[in-house]
């Protein structure tokens, strides 16, 4: 009898699973949608599972304020604090109505708390260089997806022990611009360099360590992005050449575009690119006002490199 009723509870559980994936409806054809309590379709309404046990809160929030009082779980883990969230924090409490010998247990605990939470040394360096992270990417107003990223990097350098006789706000700007470059909002070296704590140049050597230590495949920068912050100079030399400024900034794009495809962009500085692109559009426009010398101090590059380019650039157009 009891090997019945397993044979009876195997079918049933088969029966159930064969259901679950089912995706037409068996009167109509039509899509089965599933929610947490059922499975209906969507054309004829047709019930073809319910489930009467409800996963969700037995409490309803007409507000954000109010799911957060009423909610009885922490927030989301995540990789932008250095115990991802998941620690306990004792809070600050009236001690008006407490003995001494209580008061001096609560700070006790407290201190132990906090002890206990950052660990070693290595902790409170990793909370130390998201601390900075935090403070850049708040300024550069970066989307949580790139912070989050970012943060990520931190943690492995910090894994890695990539950090000895490193800064930590070297390592914090190189993981934000490289984690940028990466995704589909890429960051600007100059755009960092004005929130951090170092120097451009040490920047760029934090890049290539984390790079090279970590075995990243980052894209090189877009010049296209430096285009317009440094172009505005040449506003008035374009108009006085009869040129609408609108008509050079879309050729100097295509170019670019074109030095893109043709790899002239890797291994330089986007500056250089854009000083090279510009001088090819204002060779083939006649626009003689705009010379290598100008475009060199305009860019802050030399008149070498400037030079370099515009002949990689016209050799391969």
């Amino acid at each position: 009898m009891k090997e019945n009723q397993r044979t009876a509870t195997a079918e049933s559980t088969e029966e159930t699973n064969d259901a679950d994936l089912i995706s037409e409806c068996p009167e109509c054809d039509g899509t089965l949608v599933n929610t947490s309590s059922e499975t209906y379709c969507d054309e004829c309404g047709l019930v073809t599972k319910d489930d009467k046990i409800d996963p969700g809160p037995e409490w309803r929030a007409y507000s954000a304020q109010e799911e957060d009082t009423k909610s009885r779980v922490g927030r989301a883990s995540t990789q932008t604090l250095h115990d991802k969230g998941l620690s306990t924090v004792i809070g600050n409490i009236s001690t008006k109505d407490m003995g001494a010998e209580k008061k001096e247990r609560l700070e006790r605990m407290k201190e132990w708390d906090t002890r206990v939470n950052m660990g070693s040394s290595k902790e409170r360096g990793l909370q130390q260089m998201l601390g900075e992270l935090q403070r850049m990417t708040s300024e550069l107003d970066v989307p949580d997806h790139i912070h989050e990223g970012a943060a990520k990097l931190c943690r492995r350098a910090s894994d890695e022990d990539l950090l000895k006789g490193r800064s930590f706000e070297g390592i914090a700007s190189a993981a934000l611009v490289i984690h940028s470059r990466i995704g589909e909002n890429p960051l600007l070296i100059s755009q960092v360099d004005e929130v951090s704590r170092i120097e451009q140049k040490r920047l760029s050597s934090a890049m290539k360590y984390l790079r090279r230590q970590l075995n990243l495949e980052v894209p090189p920068p877009d010049p296209v992005d430096h285009i317009h912050p440094k172009l505005k100079y040449l506003r008035r030399r374009i108009a006085k050449a009869g040129i609408d400024y609108q008509e050079f900034h879309t050729l100097t794009e295509r170019i670019l575009e074109f030095a893109k495809q043709k790899g002239i962009h890797t291994g330089r500085r986007p500056l250089v690119v854009v000083g090279g692109a510009v001088y090819f559009v204002a060779t083939k426009l006649g626009i003689d006002s705009i010379t290598q010398d100008d475009l060199a101090e305009i860019f802050e590059v030399s008149v070498v490199s400037i030079r370099k380019t515009y002949a990689k650039i016209k050799e391969n157009r």
